[in-house]
Formats: structure tokens, C-alpha cells, sequence
């Protein structure tokens, strides 16, 4: 399973926010957390029912105007067999920019966190902010669905 491992240090030195296309500037700023996606309903830690979601791209691009600052606009293309991504699964990120150490975010529902949205069906589009047009970044993304089972991980990357 895709863990969050949050480097306190180099969250705040970092200054990373990440967001959605839809997320107004006067919103607050995003931090780790969200519904613990390790456990399913029965609450042992086993995989739920059904079929894991597979992670078919990452496609990561450079968006100098996102919302009013520099932004990575991040897709993610899935297949899910069950169908139950899209009502209750989650995202989890992590963000890594050159020459400094990952940064993890989420898990975040799909469908009720503003900072994960269905761009398309099997599209799931998140932006994150704060980034610098002249830096390389590496992003992984690991996706579950709503029984909680996981996806393997997937990378993308951004270079100048």
C-alpha cells in the first residue's frame, strides 16, 4: 500500500500547495491528511473486494497562471473494472523537487476533497502550486478505490 511519509522539515521549507483548478485563493491552504484508505470497511487492513484501479498515465505540465500563481496541472489516468473509484476512492501524492526531499499529500476522497477533481471519466486532474518554472519535480501518485483496494504507484515528472 502507497504510504504518506511527510517530512515535517521539508514541508515548511518547501512551501508546497497543492490544489485544484477550481479552488479559489481565498480558500485554505492545503494540508496532509484525509480518510485512512490502509483500513477497508471491516477494518483489518485487508484488501476490500473487487479489483485493484490501475494507473494508466501521469501527465504532468507547467501552468505559469493557475489560479493566479506558477503551477504543476497534474492528470492521472485510470481504469477501474469496479467502477468505484470515482464514488469514495482516493489519491495520495508525493512531490519531489530537484535537489530537495518528497513532500506527501493525501489521501483525499475522490468526489467529496476539493483538491482532486474527475476531469474526464477516468481523468483525475490536482494542481500543485508554488512551483518554479526552472526546477525538475518528480510525482508519484498511488490510487485507491472506494472497497480500498490500492493501485500500484505511478510516476510522472516535469523537467524544464
Amino acid at each position: 500500500m502507497f504510504k504518506s511519509i511527510l517530512a515535517p522539515a521539508s514541508a515548511a521549507a518547501l512551501l508546497l500547495l497543492v490544489g485544484c483548478s477550481q479552488k479559489s485563493d481565498s480558500e485554505a491552504v492545503l494540508t496532509s491528511g484525509g480518510r485512512d484508505f490502509d483500513d477497508n470497511a471491516a477494518g483489518d487492513g485487508s484488501a476490500g473486494a473487487g479489483s485493484a484501479p490501475a494507473i494508466t498515465a501521469v501527465d504532468i505540465t507547467f501552468e505559469p497562471d493557475f489560479g493566479g500563481e506558477a503551477a504543476l496541472v497534474v492528470r492521472v489516468g485510470f481504469e477501474d473494472a469496479d467502477n468505484d473509484v470515482e464514488d469514495g476512492g482516493a489519491l495520495e501524492v508525493t512531490v519531489t523537487p530537484e535537489g530537495a526531499d518528497p513532500s506527501a499529500f493525501g489521501p483525499w476522497t475522490i468526489g467529496e476533497d476539493p483538491e482532486v477533481q474527475l476531469e474526464d471519466a477516468g481523468v483525475l486532474l490536482f494542481g500543485v502550486r508554488g512551483v518554479s518554472a526552472t526546477k525538475a519535480y518528480g510525482i508519484d501518485v498511488g490510487l485507491y478505490d472506494a472497497a480500498g483496494n490500492a493501485s500500484d504507484i505511478a510516476s510522472g515528472s516535469y523537467e524544464p
